[in-house]
């Protein structure tokens, strides 16, 4: 081992007391600042921003005084992200790649402390190529971590080998990358693999750096855990000011988790060597010299075998013929012997005659694909032998049933999950409808791909993580709520998912990756949030349907095609960040007619508008550049309009600040007014739509340029199927929609900030509905009687739903409720009647009167901390409901609360509760047993409600003082606890 010693300064640091990052940077500043101004500059120039390898004492004193709080923060923010059962972990080893000083190594010591883990480091593995940091990284980290192990790498990234990357099975491992993956002089690919080729166990990296606004840099950091293969726990990026408001620190933060088992070692790979030398059996099925490896069978007419007694591995693409339809193997029949440790990719790919195998329980590795598009395979034991299952082992076995012995694999409702690290390997059988189960974390790559039948699927908020080509061509999916869990979705998530038809991005996510929703035929309206930095290559390509998407202000790159083929989009505005339009972005755009430059560019790649032949005009900024200009002549030729960019702002319509404009429609209004081709008439400026008088309208596109939709406007229409809504309107009246009863798909723009009342009440037809998150107010009975809408997310934007805004909503089946909501108001989900589940957010301390009235599916409710009053009728006829708890937080039940819930079988009132109404439990048939606190057992009325209850707990000492409140019957059931 390297490491500093003998110095003033290895002195100095052995005997301080209570050591901590601060106090060993305290010691650089001291240095530097008594040093003369000059000798400042210099060694600060000799920084090179903290690039160059440091190989002086005095540079490495100018580094942590220059460069060590930045760290430092990044660091601590990047640790406060790390999954919990990592932290919980009672020993690891920690490998610090270019680890400097070690400043990664002290600050996660920093961090166990502040936090009060008890966490032990067994081995720290320091990385550095430059000598003099590497003994003084070791000497920091013999400090803070005394009991550990410390071994030492003096080398460059691309001379690394195996032997220095060192992984235990049994001990997780912690992988701290503070600044080196955007250092451009190492091979990513090679340092990469190496790691990769090199873990063990359990794997938690923790990778921040630099945020370069998109340059070649910033993607290092996602190729890397792209390569790794990794599970992203978190991922964030910050631009200056926004990770410090007052620093012009930027930032990129990547925890990424990795579990690889000693078994997954197993070489399943055939070579030329083994098949030049293999051996043949008579049922023409080829083995390895040695017998080990089952290699590949020849014989094409096979239809049952018995492996040979020895084997070890079932080796890639061993039954597998290549074309699936046309020269797939006739097997129905296999049995494997109890040698076997692993089967390879693709093993058993495309047998789609296999009916029956049995796995030993030697088994300890399946590979990808490995039995993919068996589509006559019933059934296939998971033995408990297994550790590893490779993606999409088992996708399209369309006949399937799992039967699991496994403690980690185990099977939900079509899935084949991973236990352990919470995650969807693949889906199998047939269902229209799937839910995601709570546990799982991550939707593993190509889960339900090809699931055709598939229609709709809802993700529970446990989920982190939508893998790569996760929904890949699900023809049928229609409906989907990406969670605010989600942090990232994958490449081609989504890709020719041809019947979806609109979609929510959340907020946790900040980059659209490549071809995520290519293809998506169908697919109308999309909410992108304003976290979202990158829409990525062919994003949107060939989403032949959208007809409005609103760009938002945060994003910075729009990949090349990426609206390529949108032959329904109309309008498009470029944000201010936007720099350069990539090749091909809005080719064959054929219904494009304005484009709104908010800002100007410095450059256009090749055929960016090819085939746009309906633009009309695009519209700059007054004073624009004459480069910018020529440029965009070029494109365009004469379409060019200037305005003023406070006009321009208002063409787009990006907040309601811009003016104030009445929803009511006056008298001079219609006196002036405008009525255009379909009926629909318009005041006078063309702000306002006052009116639809054609009551056979079918659909209409509101015309670009309108601020406000005034009340009533297409009210008792009830003919109208579709109706598009540009992002110039800012507002929408009182019961502009109410009664549309054919009404099936509206968009509501980003531009709208409040739903007013009775909006879109008794839309019958209505199925879904995107609240965007600029929406912060939902007035009363916005979407009452929408009897078809199944799927209800309030975005947590929203702080006030109004009095019965989404009741008698009778098909609706789940609802995310908004986490900024105080209390749920009267009404707001009355007669919700196929509602199972509710989760009520942390914010809310009050459920107000009827709130959850009638929600007679209603089978389980989850209660926050934070709640303290149940109004009157808040639960009453919930005749599903089985089992309540109610938190310690709860002070008031109002009257008839839970009455008539009668399948509730035991209630617990916790002490906290003072104030409880009449006939709280009245007629609650099934309820066999009331716990009763001493702070209402006095509460006389509320007990005689208590007939029909077998049993009631109530305080020791409490019984007697009730024998004359109550009847002999009643008083007879008191049990005092």
């Amino acid at each position: 081992m390297m490491i500093e010693q003998n110095t003033n300064y290895a002195y100095k640091l052995k005997y301080m007391d209570n050591l901590t990052f601060d106090k060993v940077r305290d010691l650089s500043t001291k240095f530097y600042r008594e040093l003369p101004q000059a000798l400042q500059d210099e060694l600060f120039e000799a920084l090179n921003r903290g690039i160059d390898i440091l190989d002086s004492e005095p540079q490495m004193t100018a580094y942590l005084f220059a460069f060590g709080k930045m760290h430092q923060a990044k660091l601590n923010y990047a640790f406060g992200k790390l999954p919990q059962e990592f932290l919980e972990q009672p020993e690891i080893n920690i490998i610090d790649y270019g680890c400097g000083q070690a400043l990664g190594t002290m600050c996660y010591a920093d961090f166990l402390r502040e936090k009060g883990y008890s966490q032990k480091v067994k081995a720290i593995t320091l990385i550095e190529p430059s000598e003099t940091c590497l003994k003084r990284a070791a000497l920091h980290a013999s400090v803070f971590f005394p009991d550990a192990e410390i071994m030492t790498v003096n080398k460059k990234f691309d001379d690394l080998t195996q032997d220095d990357i060192v992984c235990n099975e049994e001990t997780p491992t912690l992988h701290v990358l503070s600044n080196v993956l955007d250092m451009l002089n190492f091979d990513l690919d090679k340092f990469s693999t190496l790691i990769k080729d090199s873990l063990n166990g359990y794997n938690q990296f923790v990778c921040v750096g630099p945020y370069f606004n998109y340059s070649d840099k910033d993607d290092r950091i996602n190729a890397f855990c792209s390569l790794l293969d990794g599970n992203a726990n978190y991922s964030k990026v910050f631009d200056k000011y926004e990770f410090d408001p007052k620093k012009t620190w930027t930032a990129q933060i990547l925890c990424i988790s990795v579990s690889k088992d000693k078994e997954k070692k197993l070489s399943t790979v055939v070579t030329e060597e083994e098949i030049l030398n293999g051996v043949e059996d008579e049922y023409g099925v080829v083995y390895s010299l040695d017998g080990n490896k089952l290699l590949k069978c020849k014989n094409t007419n096979l239809v049952n075998y018995t492996i040979k007694c020895g084997t070890t591995t079932i080796c890639n693409k061993a039954f597998h013929q290549g074309a699936l339809a046309t020269s797939s193997i006739p097997i129905q029949n296999i049995i494997i012997p109890n040698t076997v440790r692993s089967i390879g990719e693709s093993a058993f790919l495309g047998c789609r005659s296999l009916r029956q195998i049995s796995i030993p329980n030697s088994v300890a590795y399946i590979g990808s694909y490995a039995f993919t598009c068996c589509s006559a395979l019933e059934q296939i034991n998971i033995p408990k032998s297994i550790t590893s299952i490779g993606d999409c082992a088992f996708s399209n076995c369309t006949k399937l049933t799992l039967i699991s012995e496994s403690s980690r694999f185990y099977t939900q409702e079509g899935f084949l999950i991973d236990e352990q690290e919470k995650r969807i390997l693949a889906y199998t059988g047939k269902d229209n409808s799937i839910r995601i189960p709570d546990s799982i974390k991550s939707i593993g790559r190509r889960a339900f791909s090809d699931c055709n039948s598939l229609q709709q699927i809802t993700i529970s908020n446990s989920v982190k993580n939508i893998e790569k080509e996760a929904f890949l061509l699900c023809g049928n999916l229609q409906n989907i709520i990406i969670p605010n869990s989600v942090i990232s979705i994958g490449e081609k998530a989504f890709s020719h998912c041809k019947s979806l038809r609109q979609i929510v991005i959340p907020e946790s996510t900040t980059k659209i990756e490549w071809g995520s929703f290519d293809g998506c035929e169908s697919l109308q309206q999309i909410s992108i949030p304003n976290t979202i930095t990158c829409i990525g290559d062919y994003a949107f390509s060939w989403c032949r349907s959208l007809r409005q998407i609103t760009i938002p202000n945060s994003v910075t790159v729009i990949g090349k095609n990426a609206f390529d083929g949108c032959e329904s989009l109309r309008q498009i505005t470029i944000p201010n960040l936007i720099t350069k339009i990539e090749e091909c972005t809005f080719r064959n755009c054929n219904s494009l007619q304005t484009i709104n430059f908010l800002n100007t560019v410095n450059g256009f790649g090749w055929d960016v508008f090819g085939g746009c032949d309906s633009l009309r005009q695009i519209i700059i900024p007054q004073g624009a550049s004459e480069k910018f200009k020529k440029m965009l002549e070029e494109k365009l030729c004469d379409k060019l309009l200037e305005l003023p960019k406070e006009e321009l702002i208002s063409q787009v319509g990006p907040s309601q600040e811009c003016e104030n404009l009445s929803t009511e429609v006056t008298e001079e209004d219609l006196v002036n007014a405008v009525e255009d081709t379909f009926g629909v008439l318009y005041s006078k400026d063309g702000k306002k739509l006052l009116k639809c008088n054609n009551l056979e309208l079918d659909f209409y596109d509101i015309k670009t340029g309108t601020r406000v939709i005034c009340d009533k406007a297409f009210r008792l229409n009830r003919k109208i199927e579709e109706i598009f809504i540009p992002s110039s309107v800012i507002g929408i009246g009182e019961n502009a929609f109410g009664g549309c009863w054919s009404l099936q798909q509206i968009n509501i723009p980003s531009s709208i900030t409040r739903i007013r009342a009775y909006t879109f009440s008794w839309c019958k037809s209505l199925q879904r509905i995107n609240i965007p998150s600029s929406v912060t107010i939902i007035e009363e009975e916005a979407f009452s009687g929408c009897i078809a809408l199944q799927i209800i997310d309030i975005p947590n934007s929203v702080t006030n739903v109004g009095n019965g805004a989404f009741s008698e909503c009778v098909s609706v089946q789940q609802i995310s409720i908004s986490n900024s909501l105080s209390s749920i108001n009267d009404k707001v989900f009355f007669r919700c009647k196929s509602l199972k589940q509710i989760i009520i957010p942390d914010s809310v301390n009050c459920i107000c009167d009827w709130a959850f009235a009638q929600c007679e599916s209603m089978e389980q409710i989850i209660f926050p901390n934070t709640l303290i009053n149940i109004g009157c009728r808040a639960f009453w006829l919930c005749r599903s409901l089985i089992q309540i708890t109610l938190p310690d937080s709860v002070t008031c039940i109002d009257s008839w609360a839970f009455s008539q819930c009668g399948s509730l079988k035991q209630v617990v009132i916790p002490i906290s509760v003072t104030d409880i109404g009449f006939q709280v439990f009245w007629l609650c048939a099934s309820l066999q047993q009331i716990t009763i606190p001493s702070s209402i057992v006095f509460n006389v009325d509320f007990i005689k409600d208590c007939k029909s209850i077998p049993l009631i707990i109530i305080p020791k000492g409490s019984k007697r003082a009730l024998k004359r409140k109550l009847n002999k019957e009643l008083w007879n059931k008191l049990i005092e606890q």
